[in-house]
C-alpha cells in the first residue's frame, strides 16, 4: 500500500469523507479536518510511520489535501532516511561517538 492510500483510507475512515473526494480536494475547505481532525491525522502519521511533526511543520501547504500529506510525509520519511544513514556511516555526525580519524576499529563496547 502506497503512503497516499494509506491516507487515503485513513481519511475516508476516521475523517468520515466520501470515497469520491479527489486527492487534490482540500480536507479543510471540505470540512474534514478541522483543529481536532487535524490532531488526529497527526497522531496517526507519527504512530504509522514513525514520525515527529514538529509544530512548525503544522501548515495548509503540507496538510491540505491527501495529495500534499502523502507528498510531506514521503518527505519526511527521506529526511529520516538521510539521518539514519549518517548516523551508521558518521555517528560522531549525529552525536554518537564515532570510530575516530583514521581508525579501521570499532569503538571499545
Amino acid at each position: 500500500m502506497t503512503i497516499c492510500e494509506m491516507i487515503r483510507d485513513y481519511v475516508l475512515g476516521a475523517l468520515e469523507a466520501p470515497a469520491s473526494l479527489s486527492d487534490d480536494a482540500s480536507l479543510f475547505e471540505g470540512g474534514f479536518l478541522g483543529p481536532e481532525g487535524l490532531a488526529q491525522m497527526i497522531t496517526f502519521l507519527e504512530e504509522s510511520y514513525i514520525l515527529e511533526i514538529p509544530e512548525s511543520d503544522v501548515r495548509p501547504e503540507n496538510f491540505e489535501s491527501i495529495a500534499k500529506i502523502a507528498v510531506y510525509v514521503d518527505r519526511k520519511l527521506a529526511d529520516l532516511d538521510t539521518s539514519r544513514a549518517v548516523s551508521l556511516w558518521m555517528p560522531e555526525a549525529a552525536g554518537a561517538p564515532g570510530w575516530g580519524a583514521g581508525s579501521l576499529e570499532p569503538p571499545a563496547v
